[in-house]
């Protein structure tokens, strides 16, 4: 077991496997990198020790929790939590496989009734509704709630300017805060980019304002000028290589837009 250094050169081909293909997205925090600059290297009989080592601590635990289940008078020599006791003393007759068991046929019987209940949810007696309930806390609930038009609900999202946000043009694709209601998306009032990051805003708004027309126009050359339009890494030779990754990670999408790719060879 050893920690390897990983090569400068491959450094940023690694950070990217991990953002594209392991989903660690954002692998900075404020200015400080979050992905090592080492891998722990394991050998396979390493491997095989830890994974027996795992399994056995697991096995440990359980046998240690029936046995004090089955001895409740060593919670006190063993100065165990208050709050461990407690519960401790709840598990008083506690069978791991009986219990798994049960679980195992709830779930089955839980799953035919909603399979059952979905077929017919106007059959559902909300007041003894089991497992059915409300949830509030999905974002369609308050998305709903604004179309309906019972309360406004603010998001931000990207859409053209049309006068929004002071000083850009109309047709500038723009994102920004906005008010649902109804059948109504209206801007909040007042919206203004500092001067500071004017730039870095226009710079986005241009390359969001050409995604949209070749995404519309279904055109490989408007594509192009959209990537380059982003303002990471824009104007630098390492750009090509980074967007020839990008393509051959993502080479799922459209295939007329696909053929962007070439314009960096």
């Amino acid at each position: 077991m050893k920690l390897v250094p990983i090569p400068a050169d491959k450094y940023e081909d690694y950070r990217l496997t991990l953002m594209f293909e392991c989903y660690k997205w954002d692998p900075q925090f404020l200015d400080n990198n979050t992905v090592a600059k080492y891998a722990l290297v394991l050998t396979q009989e390493e491997h095989e020790k830890i994974k027996e080592l795992t399994e056995k601590l697991d096995k440990e635990t359980r046998a240690a929790e029936e046995f004090l289940n089955q001895h409740l008078e060593l919670t006190k020599p063993l100065s165990l939590p208050r709050k461990m006791k407690k519960e401790i003393a709840l598990m008083k007759d506690y069978d791991p496989e009986k219990d798994r068991m049960l679980a195992m046929e709830t779930e089955k019987k839980n799953y035919m009734l909603l399979t059952e209940k979905s077929l017919h949810p106007e059959t559902i007696d909300w007041k003894q509704a089991g497992f059915f309930g409300r949830c509030d806390t999905d974002i369609t609930v308050p998305l709903l709630r604004a179309i309906g038009g019972i309360e406004p609900m603010r998001i931000i999202a990207t859409r053209p300017n049309y006068g929004a946000i002071a000083d850009f043009p109309a047709h500038a694709a723009m994102e920004y805060s906005m008010d649902i209601f109804n059948d109504k998306i209206t801007p909040v009032k007042n919206l203004y980019i500092p001067k500071p990051f004017r730039g870095l805003i226009a710079s986005l708004s241009e390359h969001q304002t050409l995604l949209a027309e070749a995404i519309a126009k279904h055109d490989p050359k408007l594509f192009v000028y959209a990537l380059e339009a982003y303002p990471q890494n824009q104007f630098s030779p390492e750009r090509k290589e980074f967007f020839l990754k990008m393509f051959d990670i993502h080479c799922d999408i459209d295939p007329k837009m696909h053929e962007a790719r070439h314009f960096y060879e």
